[in-house]
């Protein structure tokens, strides 16, 4: 076999058949495409001259002359050379192999304003030779909503050329719009999904900041909504949704877990929700092909879903995305919106709340509070959280804020209170919700606001009720012998006030005692009363009993005096202890 064969052979193997190409009788046809030479391509639909429509069709097998000189020459240059033999013995013409004839060289297209086959306006192509036929082209080189036909088959892999502006804004027509008599006659009441939290077929939200149980709520969505449950315990569903939750962040065991406590706290086993389906595969938003599969998904009669949940949104969006471009987010999140709604579904993404808001972290969400640009004007429905109080890891006990909007004017705060500790020390975890009124869950701040000041205030007190304790043991231990009021006043530098409390402590505890002291004065001596530190051993009068710890906080606050008390001693040591 020639070298021109073996090439066009070759050439052949990964590309697909169109025309038989003969090298001669006694050898087998060679499938060749028909874009192996641009020169070798002819429409079959193309009109030729009236000169050449008699032409001889069919195989057309080359002499020996022309392939010794493609051997010499090369497939290439051979091609180029007949081609210049071709236009110089018929100008204006394309010499084809495969039939052996001259044609006419490929047509110029262009927009029509009005097609004269099919009276379409501003829809078809012609070339320059005029019309001969519309033929539709194929959806990959559609233009948008374009009902677009062209004269003659698309040449392949060439693209159509751009649709001029003016013909794309009459082919547009102007913007649909109705009267008010016929908005009043129009049938469109808002459908409730679950009354005064979630509406029907209105693309939704569901934000929170870390650690707010946004994943295990999307998971108590996605059961509520399948078996017409109660949301939370609390808010019951109208109806019984197909719902699918598609999570790229938590992990197949961790969804299952989080679903089978969630679906026993409901009363049933996680296999009786058979109109809750769960992926673990997020499409990128935006990506056609993505987007493609996510919409065959929701139409296919194995799923047939009616709410579908994608979390988290930040794992969805392409890499380059602008996040913080509200001209790129907001038409991203739109056409995201309106793709999953033309399927038949209502979307609701999950999504993070800002980390820094200007306000207290504990206070309740606000649909600006969502992170990155779009979001919230996205969000024509929301469903926010956020913690009541700060996360403390050895108590998995849960105190958050519920806030639930939306544009159809539903809207709620209250307060959520979700316990996830095992019912025994080991074992695995629970889900047991408790949802309050706004009011009272702000009344139970206000009451903890004011029991922790209460115990910085007793704590303050306690610490300067110790350091006041051990300044007076610590001169105590200087004055064996004991020592007056006055003098302890006077020498430990304590209020008298607080003075009298320590000492009351101290005789209530039996860590000091009442003792005589002999005090000098113009008259000689005499006894007035004092304290001194106890004495352990009464064998041994010089040991006292200084009890260990005394430094610090002592092991029975119930004993402390209450702040602003002004008892200075015991009842009996009152009469006997001189100033």
């Amino acid at each position: 076999m020639s070298p021109l064969v073996e090439e066009l052979a070759e050439r052949a193997q990964d590309m697909a058949p169109r025309n038989n190409f003969h090298v001669s009788d006694d050898q087998e046809p060679t499938e060749v495409p028909e874009d192996v030479f641009e020169h070798m391509h002819l429409c079959e639909a193309e009109a030729l001259p009236k000169d050449f429509t008699e032409a001889p069709h069919g195989p057309h097998a080359p002499t020996a002359a022309e392939i010794a000189r493609c051997n010499e020459i090369g497939v290439e240059a051979f091609a180029r050379e007949q081609d210049a033999k071709a236009r110089a013995a018929k100008p204006g013409l394309v010499y084809d192999h495969n039939t052996g004839t001259y044609r006419a060289p490929r047509p110029e297209w262009r927009w029509v304003e009005k097609c004269g086959a099919c009276g379409g306006k501003h829809t078809c192509l012609k070339h320059d030779r005029g019309p001969v036929g519309c033929v539709e082209v194929p959806s990959s080189i559609k233009h948008g909503k374009f009902n677009v036909h062209l004269h003659d088959p698309f040449p392949v892999g060439m693209d159509p050329p751009p649709i001029p502006e003016k013909f794309q804004r009459e082919a547009a027509g102007p913007l649909p719009f109705v009267t008010g008599a016929q908005l009043s006659a129009m049938d469109c009441t808002v459908d409730y999904l679950i009354p005064g939290v979630l509406a029907a077929d209105q693309p939704g939200m569901i934000g929170g900041s870390f650690k707010t149980l946004k994943t295990s709520v999307a998971v108590d969505l996605t059961l509520s909504l399948a078996t017409r449950g109660r949301f939370l315990g609390m808010f019951p569903v109208a109806r019984k949704v197909r719902t699918l939750l598609l999570s790229g962040e938590s992990g197949d065991a961790v969804i299952k877990e989080t679903a089978s406590r969630i679906a026993l706290s409901k009363g049933k086993l996680l296999k009786e929700f058979e109109e809750a389906l769960f992926g673990f595969e997020l499409p990128v938003l935006g990506d056609e092909t993505s987007m493609a599969r996510l919409l065959d998904t929701v139409r296919d009669a194995a799923c047939k879903a009616e709410v579908v949940i994608v979390d988290p949104l930040y794992l969805s969006l392409p890499a380059d995305v602008e996040a913080g471009n509200v001209f790129k987010m907001g038409p991203l999140l739109r056409s995201v919106g309106q793709a999953v709604r033309e399927a038949g579904a209502m979307p609701i993404l999950v999504h993070h709340l800002k980390r820094h808001t200007g306000r207290d972290e504990f206070t309740p969400p606000e649909l600006s509070d969502l992170a990155w640009a779009g979001c919230a004007e996205f969000a024509r429905q929301w469903i926010l959280l956020a913690r009541r109080e700060k996360f403390d890891p050895d108590q998995p006990h849960h105190k958050l804020w519920l806030s639930v909007g939306g544009s159809a004017g539903h809207c709620g705060l209250w307060g959520l209170d979700v316990d996830e500790r095992p019912e025994r020390h080991e074992g695995p975890r629970q889900w047991v919700v408790d949802i309050k009124r706004a009011s009272e869950a702000r009344g139970e701040l206000i009451e903890q606001e004011q029991a922790e000041k209460d115990q910085q205030r007793e704590a303050k007190h306690s610490a300067k009720f110790e350091a006041d304790k051990a300044k007076v043991l610590k001169f105590l231990k200087t004055r064996p012998d004991g020592e007056t009021k006055t003098g302890i006043r006077e020498r430990v530098n304590v209020p008298g006030a607080r003075l009298g409390v320590v000492i009351d402590d101290l005789l209530d505890s039996g860590e000091a005692e009442v003792c005589q002291i002999g005090k000098r004065n113009k008259k000689g001596t005499r006894n007035v009363s004092g304290i001194r530190l106890a004495k352990v051993n009464p064998d041994n009068p010089d040991s006292t009993r200084v009890q260990p710890g005394l430094i610090g906080l002592t092991d029975n606050p119930d004993r402390f005096p209450p702040i602003g008390e002004s008892s200075v001693l015991s009842e009996n040591a009152r009469s006997e202890v001189t100033p």
